[in-house]
């Protein structure tokens, strides 16, 4: 083995087993897919064969592939090992192949987005197959690609996450770069990759069913219920008359309920999304916003109350409590402002004596 190949083959030791004793990764499992010899210890790490035929059984032949190469550096000689590697090779291309032809029939039908997902498969197998890489970029019109600066710590996997919302996407990200799963990018690489996942648009509602399912709801007084479901029958039909007359009853009579338990600021949310001019809507809006302004003026005095027994942070507090009632309110954001500052020249204060025993 030339130094190159053995400095290699160092570090692959190295990044996946650490520190830890590298004996029972020599150990030869069977090729012909027989049961693994268990470890001598309980805690000892799974040797690379074994990983290797795991990884077969399951239908991963990318990292069966990658394991049986790992065991041919440390068996260079073993011709078994080295058959089942061309094996595995031939069985990669045969399938990507498979999902290639797949690709071109739907691409023929129209299918551009299925057909994408095939031709992503394909070069999942085989990063080398050009021709699905060429219809990738060539021949699927409108295809868009996503551009990510890899930054310190990411791996694959969390770029997966990031830009496909599954990290198990890394996989197919190392395969079309061309590189081990297990290898890490390098930060500050900008990476060009498929847009090969859309979010999902939202369903068509069955209006005429989602209206009957609204009046079942307010007939339950399951008014909360019946307006997130006319809400969104409005975002479908902005304009249904029967959908918005039907909103206007379930909010209203969800904010009555809100503000009879004194969930104020609940029920204010609920009137605001009433239609103006609807019933007493106008005179519910008026009496809570009152009532959160009393409210909010009982948490500044008891604020006010905490600031003059100097419990600043209890002061602050209170004070924080009017503004989320009543953000308009004259006085509390200033006299937190003010309190936070007193708070740190206190501490100043206090910090002088201990400076100056030492």
């Amino acid at each position: 083995m030339s130094p190159r190949p053995a400095c290699l083959m160092l570090c692959l030791l190295v990044a996946l087993t650490g520190c830890a004793d590298l004996s029972p990764f020599f150990r030869k499992a069977p090729v012909g897919g027989g049961p693994t010899p268990p470890p001598a210890e309980v805690s000892a790490p799974i040797p690379f064969d074994a990983r290797a035929l795991d990884y077969e059984k399951n239908g991963d032949l990318q990292m069966a592939l990658f394991f049986w190469k790992v065991v041919s550096r440390l068996n260079p000689e073993d011709k078994e090992v080295a058959g089942r590697i061309e094996s595995l090779r031939i069985a990669i291309q045969r399938e990507s192949q498979q999902h290639y032809e797949k690709g071109v029939s739907l691409f023929h039908q129209g299918l551009r987005r299925e057909a994408q997902i095939e031709f992503l498969t394909a070069l999942r197998q085989n990063p080398d197959h050009r021709e699905a890489l060429a219809f990738l970029k060539e021949r699927i019109h409108g295809e868009r690609f996503l551009s990510h600066e890899v930054a310190d710590g990411e791996t694959f996997a969390t770029i997966g996450e990031k830009l496909y919302g599954d990290s198990q996407m890394g996989l197919l990200i190392a395969s079309l770069l061309g590189v081990a799963p297990t290898a890490r990018p390098t930060p500050g690489t900008t990476l060009l990759l498929p847009r090969a996942v859309e979010k999902p648009k939202a369903p068509v509602l069955d209006i005429d069913q989602e209206l009957a399912a609204a009046r079942r709801l307010l007939a339950e007084e399951k008014f909360a219920a019946a307006a997130a479901l006319m809400d969104k029958v409005l975002q479908q039909e902005p304009a249904n008359s029967d959908a918005r007359s039907l909103a206007d009853q379930a909010h209203f009579e969800n904010g009555k309920r809100l503000h009879l338990a004194q969930r104020y600021r609940e029920a204010l949310a609920a009137f605001k999304q009433v239609s103006p001019g609807y019933r007493d809507t106008d005179a519910f809006l008026a009496v809570i916003r009152q009532q959160l302004e009393n409210e909010a003026e009982t948490h500044y005095r008891r604020g006010v109350k905490f600031f003059v027994d100097e419990d600043l942070a209890q002061a602050i507090a209170e004070w924080q409590q009017t503004l989320e009632l009543n953000p308009d309110h004259q006085k509390a954001a200033q006299d937190i402002e003010n309190a936070r500052e007193l708070l740190k020249k206190l501490k100043k204060v206090e910090q002088q004596p201990a400076a100056a025993d030492r």
